[in-house]
């Protein structure tokens, strides 16, 4: 997204930090940088097909900038505990009780765990894409992009922790995660093999190399398999 990085001070694919906001106040994003998250972000929910993010309609009742903020922290620390103890094992309780709130005040928010695993999993799926979209790029710079992603990971210990333990517990068919997790590996293997094409085609693939594999390989590299 050419837009976003030429607004951002931290360079390619990171939005802007606090300090670099200016007139904006210390929490807010400048409109033009939201304009081209918003474009994002529904480019993302276009392209996989999906409904709107559970994480933004997952409630009936009307939402209030005091409700999301609720809701941000509640996710907040479901990414924690999740990642801590297991989703099997983290209680809507104990998300809760983290948070600071009561029970019957957390499901006012989300009807259930399994909605609010859902909305985590949606909140990471769509900020990656916002910050590391590579739909529409060459396909060097989307596998440039896909490096930059890696180096974000090294740095949100809490959120790969996260994806590493649901991803192992959702091997399970019965897991509320099996079907995000089995749609999100077929759509990455699917993206990379078609940069790996196109970039043969460039005359850039060492002789040899089968894309689909590489793919697959890459994957696995970068989940530590």
């Amino acid at each position: 997204c050419p837009q976003l990085e030429a607004l951002s001070s931290t360079g390619p694919g990171r939005l802007p930090t606090p300090s670099a906001r200016g007139k904006f106040g210390a929490f807010a994003t400048p409109p033009r940088v939201m304009s081209v998250v918003r474009r994002r972000r529904r480019e993302y929910w276009t392209l996989i097909g999906g409904p709107r993010p559970r994480w933004r309609c997952a409630v009936t009742h009307e939402l209030s900038p005091k409700g999301d903020r609720r809701r941000t922290q509640i996710m907040d620390a479901a990414v924690k505990l999740f990642g801590e103890a297991g989703y099997r094992s983290t209680s809507l309780r104990d998300i809760a009780t983290r948070v600071g709130i009561t029970h019957p005040g957390l499901l006012y928010h989300f009807n259930s765990k399994e909605d609010l695993l859902l909305a985590v999993l949606a909140r990471r799926d769509e900020e990656d894409f916002v910050r590391f979209g590579m739909i529409g790029l060459p396909p060097a710079t989307g596998l440039g992009r896909l490096l930059d992603l890696i180096a974000a990971n090294a740095e949100r210990r809490t959120i790969v922790e996260l994806f590493t333990q649901l991803s192992a517990e959702a091997t399970d068919p019965g897991h509320p995660a099996h079907d995000h997790f089995t749609r999100r590996y077929r759509d990455v293997v699917a993206g990379l093999t078609h940069n790996l094409e196109e970039i043969g085609r460039e005359g850039h693939l060492r002789d040899g190399i089968d894309p689909g594999c590489a793919a697959r390989r890459l994957v696995a590299l970068m989940d530590g398999l």
